[in-house]
């Protein structure tokens, strides 16, 4: 679990590392560090939807799309009137 500086906004906090004058996720870093390749247009995520969390086996590399579907599947983002179907990244208004 990251104890270090913590980027805090309207939704969750997540971990804060200085990088080459630069801020950077901890998450992010920690991926990085381990020699994980996020290419550009993806992300580092949690499969445990702890944004503090660093454990490596917890996070992994995916798309906008999964972030929302991950986001939603938690009980996040339910007041922003989209519903999604079964079928993974299906959505409708």
């Amino acid at each position: 679990m990251w104890t270090g500086p913590v980027i805090r906004g309207r939704g969750p906090v997540y971990g804060r590392v200085n990088c080459n004058y630069a801020f950077m996720q901890a998450h992010v870093a920690c991926l990085l560090i381990h020699g994980v390749e996020i290419p550009k247009g993806k992300l580092g995520l949690h499969k445990c939807n702890v944004g503090l969390c660093v454990a490596l086996e917890h996070l992994y590399v995916g798309n906008h799309s999964d972030n929302a579907f991950d986001s939603f599947a938690a009980g996040r983002n339910t007041k922003r009137g989209f519903v999604i179907w079964p079928q993974r990244n299906r959505y409708s208004v």
